[in-house]
């Protein structure tokens, strides 16, 4: 499980890197401004109350207004929303300061009351293009992407012309899944405006997305060639090399990006997360210790670091770190699942179930997490409540269910419900499975209803791939001692799990089971 969720979580930041690190549009109001790339933050601190600016004239309200996009344009969210706010207070029906202070309310991450200000401005002016484009974007933030393509399409009724409305619309079907229509949006935006940026490289995160690796890779290209400085186009581009399989020339880009902008913090991150796939826990660490010496207030460079802590063993090292991230962004389910994991891996048992199910609830569809917490409760012998969570998992995925469904009919057996867990995994056989017999996992299953011998099984496991070999062959002690153990032979059982151990697959769950059958017999 652990194994296959620091997967999971890598590719996830990667495509997270890739979508949100390019989306941004409308942060000024006036619908002029190109999309430019955002970086992915997790929990980033709010500034202070801000002073009147004495430069501007406290009582005229185009002057806030104005002054409000420009200080939101430099990243003074606070500035400007006072700004805005004053504005409002000498003309409550300026439809422009409602923008503004929307647009800076969501850049704070205030979906919410970004909306209500939009709302404001459409009732002031319905025809307001800028108005409904703005608020489909705070729709996005909040992950309400049907309604936030409503108001594109609204936007674009009103001004067909404007290529960030096609890339905002375009972003959220790509949100959405709907690659081929955000590509499309996309496309149109370039033929608008060939020189927009945004358009580019959000195309490629949509290319990306359906591993087109060329194409987004010639889409980065071009917005290098119209923004060359741009350090978070690099990143993006060294995603697409490593995915390509390129990894000399994702590094470069990963290193270009740093060299071009040695002050950001997610270059680095993002490198710490290449240097993380590829095994090299210490240069990942090294990477997000440089994110974090530039901002330390950031749950997502603490959560890398922690999973590289993690993967070179430093398990309670990890746990400070998920810790450290959690207390800047408690709802973040993913960060939980690492602790949770982390605190398996020492032994804390109860606290891995705490955080297991502190993350269903902040997302009670994550299959991945279900199953994790099934494998702690098997480990604690609690076989309820690992047979819910194991059948749960697959009510949630129908996809990757072979290990589940196994680990249900290990339980349900040694319950004595042996012939309808093999009913039911022959069922799941002849519908879920349209690979060879030969193939692993299917001797697995056949050694499981009976069809086959244990030295069918151990036979089966055999891989000239050493690797391979030793993850089949730790798979295939475990269920060859399960079978021995139901049938009351705890001697032979004992000498299976031995063998299964011997393997050292420790992140298997497999070997973690036949650890705990092992204390368990007192052995």
């Amino acid at each position: 499980m652990r194994e296959q969720f620091k997967q999971v979580l890598l590719v996830a930041v990667v495509v997270c890197v890739l979508i949100l690190g390019f989306v941004g549009w409308w942060i000024t109001g006036t619908g002029g401004s190109k999309p430019q790339p955002i970086p992915l933050r997790i929990g980033a601190d709010a500034p202070g109350p801000a002073a009147a600016d004495p430069a501007v004239d406290q009582n005229d309200p185009g002057a806030l207004v104005d002054s409000g996009n420009a200080k939101n344009d430099k990243g003074d969210r606070d500035g400007a929303i006072a700004d805005f706010s004053r504005a409002l207070d000498l003309d409550s029906e300026n439809a422009d300061a409602y923008i503004g202070r929307g647009n800076a309310r969501d850049a704070k991450g205030d979906h919410d009351g970004a909306i209500d200000d939009f709302d404001r401005a459409l009732d002031l002016d319905p025809k307001n293009a800028d108005a409904y484009a703005s608020r489909a974007g705070a729709r996005d933030g909040k992950g309400d992407h049907d309604a936030a393509i409503t108001d594109y399409d609204r936007a674009l009724e009103l001004d067909p012309k404007n290529a960030d409305i096609y890339v905002g619309r375009g972003n959220s079907k790509d949100a959405k899944g709907d690659h081929d229509g955000a590509i499309s949006d996309f496309t149109r935006a370039v033929a608008l405006d060939p020189k927009n940026v945004g358009a580019f490289t959000s195309r490629a995160s949509a290319e990306e997305a359906k591993n087109d690796h060329d194409a987004a890779i010639a889409d980065f290209d071009r917005a290098l060639a119209l923004d060359p400085g741009n350090s978070d186009i690099y990143t993006g581009r060294a995603n697409s090399k490593d995915a390509k399989g390129d990894h000399d020339g994702a590094m470069a880009d990963f290193d270009r990006a740093i060299e071009v902008d040695p002050k950001n913090a997610d270059a680095y991150a993002s490198r710490g997360y290449f240097k993380l796939g590829k095994g090299d826990d210490d240069g990942a660490i090294a990477d997000f210790d440089r994110a974090l010496a530039i901002n330390p207030k950031d749950a997502g460079f603490y959560n890398g670091r922690g999973n590289a802590k993690d993967s070179k063993g430093d398990h309670d090292g990890a746990i400070a770190d998920f810790t450290r991230a959690l207390a800047i962004d408690p709802k973040n389910a993913d960060v939980t699942t690492s602790r949770a994991n982390a605190r398996q891996a020492i032994g804390d048992f109860d606290g891995a179930i705490t955080d297991f199910s502190r993350a269903m609830d902040l997302d009670p569809k994550n299959a991945d997490i279900c199953y994790g917490r099934a494998v702690v409760y098997f480990i604690q012998r609690n076989f309820n409540a690992a047979l819910a969570d194991f059948q749960r998992r697959c009510d949630l995925n129908d996809q990757n269910q072979d290990q589940p469904r196994f680990f249900i009919w290990v339980i349900r057996a040694r319950q004595g419900d042996t012939d309808a867990a093999n009913i039911d995994l022959t069922a799941y056989m002849a519908k879920r499975w349209n690979t060879p017999a030969h193939d692993w996992p299917w001797p697995i299953a056949s050694f499981l209803i009976g069809k086959t011998t244990e030295s069918d099984l151990i036979a089966a496991a055999a891989s000239t791939d050493a690797d391979k070999e030793h993850a089949q062959k730790c798979q295939s002690w475990f269920y060859a001692g399960i079978k021995h153990l139901i049938a009351g032979d705890k001697s032979a059982a004992t000498d299976d799990f031995r063998k299964c151990v011997a393997t050292d697959q420790k992140d298997a769950a497999e070997y973690q089971f036949a650890e705990s059958e092992l204390s368990a017999l007192g052995k």
